[in-house]
């Protein structure tokens, strides 16, 4: 997973992909096309993605997020807030965050995590190439 999120945002940071080609679900799928090889047949049901721009490095950093109630909850500082697919424009900088709900195949993992799925994470910050907007 780590591998694939470096992947796409390689092709955001040199302007390979645009606004247009992530839009809506475009972005998920891309990344479950990816992941067919390893995942279940529910990775678009199971897979959260969140790319957005930040003003500098040091405000990306306060990115986070919190487990609540089982879901993934993205936080910036104390507030929280939602998952959001926008790509940077030229030289902006641009975080990238790829969250997927691993179902558990076997009956005593699943109780030791007291739960039927772990969450697998990645995570890419980085500063767009000066393309052609």
């Amino acid at each position: 997973m780590a591998n694939i999120t470096d992947d796409v945002a390689r092709k955001l940071r040199t302007g390979q992909l645009r606004a247009a080609d992530i839009a809506g679900t475009n972005l998920r799928d891309m990344i479950c096309t990816k992941l067919q090889i390893i995942v279940s047949q529910d990775c678009p049901n199971q897979l959260l993605v969140d790319l957005r721009q930040y003003t500098s490095f040091a405000d990306a950093a306060t990115a986070g997020f919190k487990i609540q109630n089982g879901d993934v909850v993205l936080t910036k500082g104390t507030a929280t807030q939602s998952f959001s697919v926008t790509a940077g424009a030229a030289e902006s900088r641009n975080m990238l965050r790829v969250f997927y709900k691993w179902p558990i195949m076997t009956d005593l993992l699943a109780q030791s995590m007291g739960g039927n799925k772990t969450l697998h994470f990645a995570s890419v910050t980085w500063q767009n190439e000066p393309f052609d907007n």
